[in-house]
């Protein structure tokens, strides 16, 4: 899986999801889930609340309350169904940003990451 390093510098790839459109995330090695999604994204990649929420840290080290929800990504070749969480907080409305949901280490744990900032490439790899 190939990626970027958008003009943040941040490290971001392009997740599908079957049937709908995909998203750009943040590869968040400091979240240690699969993702965090905003509402409307949740909802625009057909994942079903679970009705389930809890309290975590955010990188700020404020406490939020998050959703939890299912759904499906297409990951390295497989198609896989995930527990995610949901924000409903707002995003950031000071300025753009196409990329406002995580990818945490738990996809990542049988891959390399490899995130060259010179040439602002970001690939992920199995490890089978």
């Amino acid at each position: 899986m190939i990626g970027s390093v958008d003009e943040l510098g941040r490290p971001v790839i392009r997740i599908e999801v079957p049937e709908k459109d995909g998203l750009l995330v943040v590869v968040d090695t400091g979240f240690n889930r699969t993702l965090m999604l905003q509402h409307d994204e949740a909802i625009s990649m057909g994942f079903t609340f679970t009705g389930l929420s809890e309290y975590v840290e955010l990188g700020t080290s404020s406490v939020s309350e998050v959703q939890r929800a299912t759904g499906r990504i297409h990951w390295l070749g497989k198609i896989l169904n995930i527990d995610a969480f949901v924000s409903t907080e707002p995003p950031a409305t000071h300025r753009p940003d196409t990329a406002r949901a995580l990818l945490g280490t738990e996809l990542l744990q049988d891959c390399l990451l490899l995130v060259d900032f010179a040439e602002r490439v970001v690939e992920i790899e199995t490890q089978d």
